[in-house]
């Protein structure tokens, strides 16, 4: 037998467990409670212009979101655990607040690709392991757009060094 199934039109996998692609997804759309993981480029490029979570969500793939033009907000479920490499590059998000149980965010994970707002980044756990280029402009535009970024985090913090390290702006979390 295939290890994906078909089920009102999303292709899922790992015993419906991941959410492979949903070709048809446009607009605003919730996941199905029960998708640990949405896959690779699942909805890359889509029309999305909103997403609501379900509480079991764990991992959002590599590219899962990117170039979502239309998104603009996002909410993300209390357990996920890990946003992986470019899962939102080029979204125009302009408030991003991960949850205390993000452990990684992946390389280029929230990178945007021209000019918007500042962003606001709230980073709720103090040891979340960032990779390279989270928030950044993409290379050729981050000199142009240094200071966009304001992140919020808890003193002593791997989002307060990060912060430091691109210089951008940093606002203290209090427990």
């Amino acid at each position: 037998g295939s290890p994906y199934t078909a089920r009102s039109g999303m292709i899922l996998a790992d015993g419906g467990k991941t959410l492979i692609c949903w070709p048809a997804a446009s607009g605003a759309v919730v996941i199905p409670e029960g998708i640990t993981k949405i896959g690779n480029e699942a909805f890359q490029n889509s029309g999305l212009t909103s997403v609501t979570f379900p509480d079991s969500l764990l991992c959002i793939g590599s590219y899962a979101f990117s170039y979502c033009n239309s998104l603009k907000q996002v909410t993300f479920p209390q357990h996920l655990r890990e946003i992986e490499n470019n899962a939102f590059s080029g979204v125009p998000l302009t408030a991003i607040d991960l949850p205390a149980s993000v452990q990684r965010i992946g390389d280029g994970a929230f990178q945007q690709w021209g000019p918007s707002a500042p962003v606001s980044v709230t980073v709720r756990n103090p040891y979340a392991v960032f990779g390279t280029e989270v928030l950044q402009y993409n290379y050729a535009m981050s000199a142009a757009f240094a200071g966009t970024f304001v992140v919020h985090g808890y003193a002593g913090s791997t989002a307060a060094a990060y912060a430091a390290a691109l210089t951008e702006e940093y606002v203290r979390l209090y427990m």
